[in-house]
């Protein structure tokens, strides 16, 4: 899975909503995760690029007339419950991309045999920093404070998670 829209994972006094989705199958429909103000998840950051998630399912229905047709949402209730993940298939993106220099300074250059979607940057703890949305050949990581940061490829339904430096 992975979040539809990362900013989503705003704590509000009695908890918040967030889409993921399937990073396999991304077309396929969102599904509502509920991030309840007692769960261990609720102060933690959001997750970044894909991960395994469990959780308890429910149905929130507002209004009188209740029904079996929507409002259903899952609920994860522990820290371990969200499983982050290196890739969905590293093995596929890691052959057929590669990054350098690592170190970096300002530019980190891309080579890839096939079309990658995105690239997202994160910092140590997995915030998300920024997305480049269809790369060109290179990077700019110059504004980036010197430290260790992760870097997701993602491309052919598949996220390959690895890391650099920032000198």
């Amino acid at each position: 899975m992975e979040l539809v829209d990362p900013s989503a994972w705003s704590p509000g006094s009695t908890g918040f909503n967030v889409q993921i989705r399937s990073v396999i199958s991304p077309t396929s429909p969102a599904i509502t995760m509920r991030i309840d103000n007692d769960c261990e998840l609720f102060d933690m950051p959001a997750p970044v690029g894909a991960f395994h998630a469990t959780g308890l399912g429910g149905q929130f229905v507002t209004g009188g007339a209740g029904g079996c047709v929507d409002g259903y949402q899952f609920l994860p209730r522990f820290v371990s419950d969200i499983e982050l993940l290196n890739a969905t298939d590293e093995s596929i993106l890691a052959g057929k991309i590669s990054y350098f220099p690592n170190p970096v300074s300002d530019e980190l250059f891309i080579q890839s045999s096939i079309i990658i979607d995105d690239v997202i940057v994160s910092n140590a703890l997995g915030q998300q920093l920024f997305t480049v949305k269809s790369p060109s050949n290179s990077i700019s990581v110059g504004a980036l404070k010197a430290g260790l940061y992760l870097i997701s490829f993602k491309a052919e339904g598949a996220v390959w998670t690895t890391k650099f430096v920032k000198g």
